[in-house]
């Protein structure tokens, strides 16, 4: 109803672009305006002014020949003061975006490695908001923000450097183990060489205080009982000894036999794309239909925005008309040619399914007569100029150079087609190369080999870890057996001390005995008390003691002569 009374209404975030017989007349802000259609106006289109966001997925190669999808996010909006141009320079806003997107990201990524690409993705999202605000802002577009959401190697270097991420780190844990095992190891062997020095001195003391009680015991008896001597009372006191270990490991033994060998040589040995678009208002175009159909039946044409129309004369070229309405008197041979837009325009080109290249071009309104006689395909001569300056380019350079040089390449192209097209009535806005893509093959040969590279620095940092472990393991050992060797070392010392110190003083307080007997002695005590041991403790089905009726009467005799014998045996 608004519209047939001349009325419309612009939402809020939105402007309305005008035109009055298809010239740009203006731009209405939000809220109700008069438009009488009556008087050719009418509404081309509308324009939102809220941000927009464009995910832009861009495959591209790193220095190190790895092929990675960078996904950019662009958000942009068109400016109110600037909506005629937002409105009528671009035919294909997001398209253009989005070539600009790719030219900046295939010229930075291949110049790092891939390592460097993740930790550098803020330059590059900085380097194409840039060039984006640069390029854009001609047009009516703000570039709010630019950001580098991810970057996706091929599936195989993903599976290769999470190896190597994860050998890393199980190095580091290894080492850490191993160095808990080695203290653990020699804090072990620590207290083990500490237990048996504290075991040493608990036998020495044993030992001194047996020899103390034995000496009391011998000087005492040799006083009081005349007619013996001290040997006499050793020998005495090791027979009861002796008796007193036979019924020990009889009444102790868990066997229900027991067979002792005899001698002192018997025990042995002890581990994560929002849509966006320009509203284009269609509101008038149910009258754009009567004002044509009607315009030419007067002898009147309608020339649209950012477009101009070629007249001609019986045939004959006559002028170029601007936008706005023209009087065309048809019955004098008057008559519109053709029409050509004047907005910036993309062809986008495939050299070999390889290198693609984005051409930016517009005619330029001073010599639009040029541009719509003397080319008969534009399209089709610009992509002839492109191919043949990507195809003199490209062959003299290695793969790895190709992606690094592309603006080079990008350059020459732009500067041909500049010198060619603007004889036409052409003007090259921007050339771009956008992408480069490789033979599948030869693109997955070039992952494989990166991947097999990061499993080889994988499979080094695995062999590392477990060779540290190794050496950790290695150096616990070397250090718990010198620990050990310690131990062992001070307990026997301490026995020995302890020894040395109750024979001398056995010696010298009983007469008539000598160093050996009492060495012997202690010895054939710490036999008994290692029989009794093995009696209680043992875990053999049957101990075996030789033994008779004549050997109690001279048991001492009889076992010093096995120490003797075993002596000059060994």
């Amino acid at each position: 109803m608004g519209q047939a009374f001349g009325c419309i209404q612009v939402d809020q975030s939105n402007v309305a672009i005008t035109e009055q017989f298809g010239k740009f007349d203006d731009v209405l802000e939000p809220g109700c305006h008069c438009l009488p259609w009556c008087f050719g106006y009418q509404v081309a289109g509308g324009l939102s002014l809220r941000v927009q966001q464009l995910d832009v997925r861009c495959e591209t190669k790193t220095k190190d020949n790895v092929f990675v999808t960078v996904v950019a996010s662009v958000q942009y909006r068109a400016m109110a003061e600037k909506a005629s141009d937002a409105f009528y320079k671009l035919s294909n806003t997001k398209a253009q975006i989005q070539a600009y997107v790719f030219d900046v990201i295939r010229a930075s990524v291949p110049k790092l490695q891939l390592d460097a690409t993740f930790e550098q993705k803020n330059d590059i999202a900085k380097a194409v908001e840039d060039e984006l605000e640069k390029a854009m802002s001609a047009y009516g577009f703000q570039i709010v923000q630019t950001l580098i959401v991810d970057i996706e190697p091929d599936i195989n270097v993903k599976r290769a450097m999470n190896e190597i991420n994860a050998a890393a780190r199980l190095r580091v844990a290894a080492n850490e183990k191993a160095e808990a095992e080695k203290i653990l190891q020699i804090k072990r062997a620590e207290g083990e060489a500490e237990s048996k020095y504290l075991s040493g001195l608990g036998i020495a003391r044993q030992r001194q205080a047996i020899v103390d009680g034995l000496r009391d015991s011998v000087l005492a008896f040799s006083e009081n009982v005349p007619g013996t001597s001290a040997k006499d009372v050793m020998d005495m006191v090791l027979v009861t000894q002796y008796f007193d270990t036979m019924k020990e490991i009889g009444a102790s033994s868990k066997s229900s036999s027991v067979f002792i060998p005899h001698g002192p040589g018997a025990v042995r040995d002890i581990a994560s794309q929002i849509r966006d678009g320009l509203l284009q208002g269609n509101s008038a175009q149910q009258y754009q239909k009567s004002y044509t159909e009607m315009g030419n039946l007067l002898g009147c044409v309608k020339v649209d925005q950012s477009t101009v129309a070629i007249k001609e004369r019986f045939g004959k070229f006559n002028e170029v008309l601007e936008p706005g309405c023209h009087c065309m008197p048809w019955f004098l041979g008057s008559r519109v040619a053709g029409h050509l837009t004047l907005r910036l325009q993309q062809l986008d080109d495939n050299v070999f399914v390889n290198v693609v290249a984005s051409v930016q071009y517009r005619a330029l309104a001073g010599n639009a007569s040029d541009a719509f006689y003397k080319l008969s395909n534009t399209r089709s001569q610009i992509q002839a100029y492109v191919f043949d300056v990507i195809r003199a380019s490209v062959p003299k350079l290695n793969l790895d150079d190709v992606f690094e040089q592309k603006n080079d390449i990008a350059r020459a192209v732009e500067e041909e087609l500049e010198k060619a097209m603007s004889a036409y009535g052409y003007e090259i806005v921007q050339t771009l190369i956008v992408d480069i893509e490789p033979d599948e093959h030869v693109k997955r040969a070039m992952n494989e080999i990166n991947a097999a590279a990061r499993m080889r620095l994988a499979a080094n940092e695995k062999a590392e870890a477990e060779k540290i472990i190794q050496i950790k393991r290695a150096e616990g050992e070397a250090e718990s057996k010198y620990l050990a060797g310690l131990g062992i070392a001070r307990q026997r010392q301490a026995i020995v001390d302890g020894l040395r110190d109750s024979v001398l003083g056995f010696s010298d307080n009983v007469p008539g005995t000598s160093a050996k007997d009492v060495l012997d002695m202690v010895l054939i005590t710490q036999y008994f008390d290692t029989m009794k041991e093995i009696g209680a403790t043992s875990k053999s089905s049957a101990v075996f003691i030789p033994h008779g009726p004549g050997a109690v009467r001279d048991i001492a005799t009889q076992i010093r002569d096995g120490l003797l014998q075993a002596s000059t045996s060994h």
